[in-house]
């Protein structure tokens, strides 16, 4: 097994270059395994220069969907989602669930709101303060992550209830 960490569309040519076996050939057996901890890379046609059309070339078959053989494995996500329009969520991921899009009324209640889940209790999922907006088998497109948060950000807005209303929270 090789580990890399925080390989991204800039730091992309190394590891381009460890995958094709420049730094030692063992990477190139078929029961060895890549290990990508937080890798931030977009897809091929964002890496390098525009002449840089071998290093694109890498990108494509090892990164892009449908072409990387296998394909990359998401095992664990927990990333910020913000619409342009500012509303805050979060895109939750451990391998055998499914993709989850959290919407949060306000930044500071994230971590709050995602860890104190209880499983067997969708409660979540109709609150009017926060919770569970959008699941799936598939790591969903950013435009309907956003379509999703934007949706439970005006629901949230124009409800009434106990809750205080936010004036200044969103950005």
């Amino acid at each position: 097994m090789t580990i890399t960490t925080l390989v991204s569309n800039p730091t992309f040519s190394p590891f381009a270059k460890l995958c094709s076996g420049e730094y030692g050939s063992k990477i190139l057996q078929n029961d060895h395994t890549i290990l990508c901890i937080n890798p931030s890379w977009t897809n091929s046609r964002d890496i390098g220069q525009l002449w840089d059309g071998e290093l694109r070339r890498q990108a494509a078959q090892l990164i892009d969907d449908g072409v990387a053989s296998p394909p990359w494995m998401d095992l664990y996500n927990y990333t910020d989602v913000r619409t342009p329009s500012g509303a805050t969520g979060l895109l939750l991921y451990s391998y055998g669930g499914q993709w989850e899009v959290w919407f949060c009324p306000d930044d500071a209640e994230l971590y709050e709101l995602t860890t104190n889940k209880d499983d067997d209790d969708d409660d979540d999922a109709g609150s009017s303060d926060g919770g569970i907006v959008l699941t799936s088998d598939e790591k969903p497109e950013l435009k309907v992550m956003w379509a999703a948060l934007d949706g439970k950000r005006r629901e949230y807005n124009s409800s009434s209830g106990d809750r205080k209303k936010k004036k200044n929270g969103w950005w």
